[in-house]
């Protein structure tokens, strides 16, 4: 499972579920989110699986959305 959490309202604005964690359920779990309209211009992504972030692969679907990303050091 993927969720996209809005840290301000603590609501869940994005999911997804598979029964695999590979890049197209952090996808969709973004354009669900994408899709609430609640995402505003800039908004920041945070991440527990910074591999996933760092491999570039989810980092042009999030420009495509425009916003930024950040990972768990």
């Amino acid at each position: 499972m993927a969720t996209v959490i809005d840290c301000h309202s603590k609501a869940v604005i994005g999911w997804a579920m598979a029964d695999h964690y590979r890049t197209e359920l952090i996808k969709d779990a973004i354009r669900m989110a994408a899709a609430t309209g609640l995402l505003q211009p800039d908004a920041v992504f945070h991440s527990e699986v910074l591999q996933r972030f760092r491999t570039g692969r989810c980092s042009g679907h999030q420009s495509d959305q425009s916003t930024r990303r950040k990972a768990a050091r």
